[in-house]
């Protein structure tokens, strides 16, 4: 339970954790360069082998980030941005979209309706489970 509030708690302040990240990222690249500097390295050579060891600041962001918070929601909210991007700009596309949804979404509520209303509803009967066929 506390690590689904975390992960809330998370989702709704990503600027901090965004602040978070860099500094965590700043702080493995220095303990990278030091442990470079250490084996003998030039400072310019230490830095540059820190920064290809680590790996770049983009690919760890993603990296916690798929580990932080909800990856499936950042993932749904991306795509969605996405779709809706797309169908802007080929609105003939779009109109044919939204009108084949809206036939399919009624039709399944029609036919749901008549399905509930014949064959799940009681029969208006006194009592209809006493009812024969002859």
């Amino acid at each position: 339970m506390f690590a689904f509030l975390r992960r809330t708690r998370e989702q709704l302040t990503r600027s901090r954790v965004a602040a978070d990240q860099d500094d965590e990222f700043q702080f493995h690249l220095e303990m990278e360069t030091e442990k470079n500097l250490r084996l003998g390295m030039a400072p310019d050579e230490a830095r540059r082998a820190a920064a290809l060891a680590f790996g770049s600041k983009g690919r760890f962001r993603d990296e916690t980030n798929e580990t932080r918070g909800f990856a499936v929601f950042d993932n749904l909210l991306r795509d969605t941005r996405h779709a809706a991007r797309r169908l802007r700009r080929s609105p003939g596309f779009s109109l044919g979209a939204i009108i084949t949804l809206g036939i399919g979404l009624g039709a399944s509520t029609g036919i749901g309706a008549i399905v509930h209303g014949v064959l799940v509803r009681d029969m208006p009967y006194k009592n209809p489970d006493e009812l024969v066929r002859v």
